[in-house]
């Protein structure tokens, strides 16, 4: 009597584990969004089999819109972040909207365009996720005051590791003609057709060492480059 007792409390407790393995298994089939929004495209299909991380859908949220849109080379360098834009809908019924640049791609020196993200102010009655529109920036002139008093180096000059961007600066040593590396961490602005912004790091007047940076280290000494 006390076997078959025992017997039938572990048959309940492997139901009731098999009962909660099922229940975590249904709760897998429910996809939770971290925002609200519209389901704006479905990427699978019923009964197809899908693996762990595979996108499923694409959800638009209604809230803070945004404009994604690629600008070519030649003026990149003359837009920064949190400059104002006007963007026109394609749609006759829809008002100019305004936004701000929120985000500018450092992209690639071998690429043509950038991409770049404006933050809408106001969505409007008439934006749905997908439309087409058009951005008119208002760029600054080449050689203006803003233009200027940013300092730009080689693409080449700039590393970047688990601290962030960096750069090394030669120092003067006491031997002519010899200088020591120093590593100093910079902000990054931009990448422009003649290298990188600096936001912060570095200052007029200092010597940034442009070659050979993947043999550099603090303290390593080197020379200068006579011009020919």
């Amino acid at each position: 009597m006390k076997a078959r007792h025992e017997n039938t409390e572990s048959m309940l407790c492997t139901a009731r584990a098999q009962m909660t393995a099922a229940r975590n298994q249904l709760d897998y089939t429910l996809l939770s969004a971290p925002f609200s929004g519209v389901i704006s495209t479905v990427l699978v299909r019923e009964n197809e089999m899908i693996g762990s991380g595979m996108p499923v859908a694409i959800v638009a949220s209604a809230n803070d819109p945004e404009v994604a849109t690629a600008v070519p080379e030649s003026i990149i360098g003359r837009i920064v972040q949190g400059d104002q834009v006007r963007v026109h809908l394609a749609s006759p019924k829809a008002t100019a909207l305004t936004g701000v640049v929120s985000e500018i791609s450092p992209g690639n020196a071998r690429l043509s365009a950038y991409p770049v993200v404006i933050r809408l102010n106001d969505s409007g009655d008439h934006l749905l996720p997908g439309m087409t529109c058009t951005v008119i920036f208002s760029l600054a002139e080449e050689g203006s005051e803003r233009d200027n008093a940013v300092l730009t180096v080689a693409a080449d000059a700039v590393g970047k590791d688990h601290s962030g961007h960096f750069v090394y600066l030669a120092a003067k040593t006491d031997a002519p003609d010899i200088y020591s590396a120093v590593k100093r961490a910079v902000t990054v602005g931009q990448l422009k057709p003649d290298g990188y912004e600096i936001l912060d790091g570095v200052a007029a007047g200092d010597l940034v060492i442009t070659a050979g940076l993947s043999f550099l280290h603090d303290g390593k000494e080197v020379k200068l480059m006579k011009d020919e």
